[in-house]
Order: structure tokens, then sequence, then C-alpha cells
């Protein structure tokens, strides 16, 4: 199963732009002049570090998500990068299951209707694509890739886990010295 890493903030003006900006700088530091003599190659840091995200994402929840590609807008005016992982289908079963419990067991309170409100409910500027009514999310067939991700997401919330999980961690940072390959 297909889906987007929740929460990511992209690479446009992000903590992850500045760690490359952050390798770009101590290379140029008096100390370690001409280390590199290349021009950065940025788009093989934005893999490095989005691969090093997952790594950091999949530490945190104890999943085994895959990465599968970034998808970078041609413009950020209305969207940001987005990191595609594939899940394995017994994690994604588990997943589903534990938010349909939720929902069970705190209808009105369950994480998977916070998270709906969140991302879809309507507002000045904004009409959503997907339906901010939980029940059209209790029946689906046939997840796309975005309604994977607000189930991954909800399931992330109801664990408590920590969505700073990729802050100081070295599979993130040391992946921006990909930027001179």
């Amino acid at each position: 199963m297909k889906t987007i890493l929740p929460n990511f903030a992209g690479f446009y003006e992000s903590q992850f732009s500045d760690i490359i900006d952050r390798e770009i700088e101590m290379d140029s530091d008096e100390e370690n002049l001409y280390k590199n003599t290349g021009v950065p190659n940025y788009q093989a840091g934005r893999l490095a570090i989005s691969k090093g995200v997952v790594s950091a994402f999949n530490q945190e929840t104890g999943l085994n998500l895959e990465f599968i590609e970034l998808s970078s807008p041609r413009e950020y005016n209305f969207t940001t990068d987005k990191i595609i992982c594939k899940i394995p289908d017994k994690e994604w079963e588990n997943i589903k299951w534990e938010v349909m419990q939720n929902v069970k067991d705190n209808y009105l309170g369950c994480h998977l209707i916070m998270v709906i409100d969140e991302l879809f409910t309507p507002r000045s500027g904004f009409i959503p694509y997907y339906s901010d009514n939980l029940e059209d999310w209790l029946h689906i067939e046939e997840f796309s890739e975005v309604e994977t991700m607000v189930f991954l997401q909800a399931w992330f919330e109801m664990n408590d886990f920590d969505w700073d999980y990729a802050e100081d961690k070295p599979c993130v940072y040391e992946a921006a010295d990909a930027i001179w390959n």
C-alpha cells in the first residue's frame, strides 16, 4: 500500500532546507576551505534527507515504511514536497484496525476525526477535495495515498509518538552530505 508520509514539512523554508544550507556553509568555512570544489547537487541532498526522514519515522514508530520517491511541486504556492512510501500490507491492516477501534471506542473524540477536521475542514480560501465527514471515511473500499496518510497520521497521534522524530537524528542531518555527490 502506498502512502504519503504524514506531517512532512517539505524543503521550502523548512528545517530540512536549513540542514542543506548548513552543510554548504560548513563547507565554505575557512577551516574546510576547498573541501568540496563541486557544485552542490540539491536534488541528491533532498533525496538522501527524505530517505533519512523515513528511517527516523520508522525508528520512532517501529514500522517498516519503504521510501519510494520524493514528489516536489513545480511551484510551492499551493503545495509542498511529499515523501511517498510503501507500507507493508500487514502493518497497514493493523494500523487501519487500530484506528477503526479508536473510532468505535471514542466516536466523537477519536483521533481520526481530529485529523480529518485539521486537514479537510472548509475555510476561507480552502475547499477540500476530501470529505470532512467521518462517516465517509469509515466506508472507504480502496484507499488513496492521501486517505492512507490520514489513517497513518491518526494512528501516529493515537500512540503519542513525537512529531519531532527527525530532529537531531544522524540518519537525517548526515544525509545532507549527499549534496556533494
